[in-house]
């Protein structure tokens, strides 16, 4: 069954990301103990939802938001990304030392004013 864009807001009003909250395991109750974001030194690896995994680091963790200031980059990639109203959820994790590599929190350049393409149409759902 379709995720509907309730389901999804009041996943983000819980306090849940825009992954989990999209994600098919988080509403049938079978999301195992070995996935989790970045607070768990991880990137979704059961993740089961309809963005694409290579989408992740373009756009905001929190919120979904494809307006993305800055990153954390760890080995050399970014990992995850958000926006300016989510920016203190970066600054925990990387001053948590969540990451076993060396973490580095940069501003992101061309940073986008759209919403992804999966806000604008569950917003129709």
């Amino acid at each position: 069954m379709p995720i509907s864009r309730q389901q999804i807001d009041n996943s983000l009003s819980a306090g849940y990301n825009i992954v989990c909250s999209t994600c098919e395991k988080h509403y049938d109750g079978s999301c195992p103990a070995t996935c989790g974001g970045p607070a768990r030194n991880l990137d979704f690896p059961d993740y089961k939802g309809p963005i694409p995994r290579e989408m992740f680091p373009s756009m905001c963790l929190s919120c979904g938001d494809q307006s993305i200031k800055y990153g954390v980059v760890a080995a050399g990639q970014v990992k995850f990304s958000v926006c300016e109203n989510h920016r203190k959820v970066l600054h925990l994790l990387a001053s948590h030392g969540t990451y076993p590599e060396p973490v580095l929190l940069t501003t992101l350049p061309g940073s986008s004013d759209k919403r992804n393409k999966y806000e604008r149409s569950a917003k129709n759902s």
